[in-house]
C-alpha cells in the first residue's frame, strides 16, 4: 500500500489508521494498492489505473477520505491522479448480460480525465469517458460520455453549461 505524509495530513491520522486496520487486519479491500476508506468497497482493484502527474494525489486522497464509495472495475477504471470524488460515488464498469445474468458484459473501461470532479452520490456507468476539467453534479447518473470543460448533472446526466465560457448548453 502506498502513502506519504501529505496523504496522512489531508485525510487525518485517525481515519488513515482506521482504514489501514480494516485493510490489513480485517482484510476489507485488502488487495487495493491504495488506502481505501473503511466504509467503501472496491472490486477488481488490479484493474484501476491512475495516470497523470507524478506526485499529484487527489484521487488517492479521495479513496482514503470519501465514505461509502463503490468502485467495480471489472472492465477497468482509468483515472487521472487529479480526479476528485465525494462520498457515495459509484463507478460501475460492467453490467450483467441481459439474457444470462451470470455473465458480465465486456465494455470499454470508465475513463476520468484530468481535473474531473464527481459530486456526492454520482453513478458512472460502463464505458463512460468524462473529459478534463468537468464537474458532475451530486446525484447524477452518467450513462454517456461528457466532453471536457462542462458542468453536467441530472438523471440521466446532461451537460448544463460550459465551464470555460459560462454559456448555457442547448
Amino acid at each position: 500500500m502506498r502513502f506519504n505524509k501529505k496523504q496522512v495530513r489531508t485525510v487525518g491520522r485517525g481515519v488513515f489508521l482506521l482504514n489501514l486496520i480494516f485493510q490489513r487486519f480485517f482484510r476489507i479491500n485488502a488487495q487495493c494498492a491504495y488506502n481505501i476508506h473503511y466504509t467503501s468497497r472496491v472490486s477488481f482493484p488490479e484493474r484501476i489505473r491512475l495516470t497523470g502527474t507524478p506526485g499529484c494525489m487527489e484521487a488517492e486522497i479521495c479513496f482514503a477520505s470519501s465514505i461509502g464509495c463503490y468502485i467495480q472495475a471489472r472492465n477497468g477504471v482509468i483515472m487521472d491522479n487529479s480526479v476528485r470524488f465525494a462520498a457515495g460515488v459509484r463507478l460501475i464498469s460492467a453490467n450483467h448480460d441481459e439474457v444470462d445474468r451470470a455473465v458480465f458484459s465486456s465494455e470499454p473501461p470508465i475513463t476520468l480525465h484530468r481535473n474531473v470532479w464527481l459530486g456526492a452520490n454520482v453513478v458512472v456507468l460502463p464505458g463512460v469517458e468524462i473529459g478534463e476539467n468537468t464537474i458532475i453534479g451530486a446525484g447524477s447518473i452518467v450513462t454517456h460520455d461528457i466532453p471536457a470543460n462542462m458542468l453536467a448533472a441530472g438523471v440521466p446526466c446532461k451537460v448544463m453549461r460550459s465551464l470555460r465560457s459560462g454559456v448555457e448548453a442547448a
